[in-house]
């Protein structure tokens, strides 16, 4: 948006409604308003703050229709500009020819994301919230909506200047040390101070660790994992609706086989894996080197045996036996399916949607994947930095934490023309 530039777009939700929102940002929308809004009161200005009824014409057209018109000053409004909002009734057709009205009097229609990322460029927000604005438009269940807003609010943000801060204080003996290293200054390094970078990476690996399923674009990731032949595709066939190839071969599954859905309301990927104790070869070692990868990400891991057999792995939060109909009883502690007949999948179900609440916590973080990556990147330069403390003179340790800092700073703020806000909002739709 070039300075002096007004922008336009319709706001509210696509189709017929009781009333549309269309937005102007920028700096003289006072023009607009004087060509087309007829105000029922006498004492209204458009320079100032308020709300105001009336009439707004639409020549091109000959109509004169009812509207309301909301004006923000900046800096104190949400983008940081000026912005007038109309309500006009809810005709699709009617608020694009407004908005075409509007862009024939000078405004340019808004781009993708325009009004938020003003807001950014503006001080507003910063970039982490900006991606939570997209993540509470996108959130698929309370859980997801909740943590959006936790960091609309700006609580990611404030955990990312921790760990900022906590960078600092890592930097500070360091960058003493290299200031005073030509003078006869005694500056000594504390020898903990490679333990309290550990710490910090700890903490930034933890934050990635928990951050809720909008950095997985929006779905929990439920693992399915057990011996070959234990019955985990016939099992992730009836969850998913899926075709996964079934045969009494073990290692038929060397893929890791992903589809969407959904646990009591709660959006799920479904994700079935290689048999642990599946055939090797290159090609078996692929697919167990997939299923490990899956593991590490699950936010769910599904444990699943045979119930004549009950050989589960070990560390899975759920535990389940295939063939409940072949058996007496199942053992304690698992619940018994049998997948083709659906007996026991609505339990299933619900377990799973219930250790997904129980691990979202009260504010679970909602990191976007750009963020989320940023953090992983940060741990990496920090855990490569205590590499360098070990083996070399100290600036190089200061300069891999100093990158470190510019890595987490750039998860907050950009300055203009970043490639980085282009790549944030390139997804966007117009109006937001």
């Amino acid at each position: 948006m070039r300075a002096g530039e007004a922008v336009v777009a319709i706001a509210s939700a696509r189709g017929r409604s009781a009333r549309a929102v269309i937005r102007l940002a920028g700096s003289g929308l006072a023009r607009f308003l004087l060509a087309r809004f007829e105000p029922t009161s006498a004492s209204w200005n458009p320079d100032v703050r308020g709300a105001c009824i009336g009439w707004w014409s639409v020549p091109v057209h000959g109509w004169s229709i009812p509207v309301d018109v909301w004006v923000y000053k900046a800096p104190r409004s949400v983008t940081g500009t000026d912005v007038v909002e109309l309500l006009v009734p809810g005709s699709p057709a009617l608020a694009e020819a407004v908005v075409r009205d509007l862009i024939g009097l000078g405004a340019a229609l808004a781009a993708p994301g325009a009004f938020t990322r003003l807001a950014v460029m503006n001080g507003r927000l910063d970039l982490a919230q900006a991606d939570a604005v997209m993540a509470l438009i996108r959130a698929r269940d309370d859980a997801e909506a909740r943590a959006a807003h936790h960091a609309l609010e700006g609580g990611d943000s404030r955990l990312i200047e921790s760990l900022e801060e906590a960078l600092v204080d890592l930097l500070i003996p360091l960058e003493s040390a290299l200031d005073f290293s030509d003078q006869d200054v005694a500056s000594v390094i504390p020898g903990d101070l490679a333990d309290r970078a550990s710490l910090l990476a700890a903490r930034l690996d933890a934050a990635v660790a928990a951050s809720s399923g909008y950095a997985r674009r929006g779905l929990h990731r439920v693992v399915l994992v057990g011996a070959a032949n234990a019955g985990k595709s016939t099992l992730w066939n009836a969850l998913t609706g899926g075709a996964a190839l079934t045969t009494s071969v073990p290692g038929t599954t060397r893929d890791a086989l992903e589809r969407e859905g959904s646990c009591a309301g709660v959006p799920v990927m479904w994700v079935d894996t290689a048999g642990i104790d599946g055939p090797r070869g290159d090609v078996d070692d692929l697919g167990h080197a997939m299923r490990e990868r899956q593991v590490r990400g699950a936010d769910v891991l599904v444990g699943v045996a045979d119930a004549r057999r009950s050989d589960f792995p070990d560390g899975c939060a759920l535990r389940v036996a295939t063939h409940l109909d072949l058996v007496r009883e199942t053992p304690i502690g698992t619940l018994g399916v049998c997948a083709p007949s659906g007996v026991g999948l609505d339990a299933l179900r619900a377990a799973v949607a219930e250790r997904l609440r129980r691990g979202s916590g009260d504010a679970p973080a909602a990191f976007s994947l750009r963020v989320a990556e940023g953090l992983r990147d940060a741990a990496d330069v920090v855990r490569r930095g205590i590499d360098a403390l070990a083996t070399h003179p100290p600036e190089f340790a200061a300069s891999d934490w100093r990158e470190a800092q510019r890595v987490l700073r750039r998860l907050r703020f950009a300055e203009p023309g970043d490639p980085v806000l282009d790549r944030i909002f390139a997804s966007w739709c117009i109006g937001k």
